[in-house]
């Protein structure tokens, strides 16, 4: 079944600036992509230096929530690439 379209996608993922990265890569192929210096500075992000791990293709993000919960001393990144999912997020209002 496919998703339909959020209303008003663009701001609603404004209000939720502050929990999203986005990075954007002007070239997709793969081997030229890596050799881009685009890092994230987790310490910056988390206000820690704990564990990072990541999923990728979160989706709404109930698995990664619900890992979260059960290991507060790791930090979590979800990563997904289709907005509308990501505004569907796992809790979102």
């Amino acid at each position: 079944m496919r998703m339909r379209i959020k209303r008003n996608l663009d701001e609603r993922l404004l209000r939720c600036k502050d929990y999203l990265i986005e990075v954007s890569l002007s070239n997709l192929n793969a081997k030229e992509a890596v050799k881009q210096s685009q890092y994230l500075d987790f310490v910056k992000i988390f206000g820690n230096d704990n564990k990072v791990e990541m999923e990728i293709g979160c989706g709404k993000g109930k698995f990664i929530c619900e890992k979260a919960i059960k290991n507060p001393d790791i930090n979590f990144i979800g990563i997904e690439k289709i907005t509308n999912v990501v505004i569907s997020g796992y809790g979102a209002s």
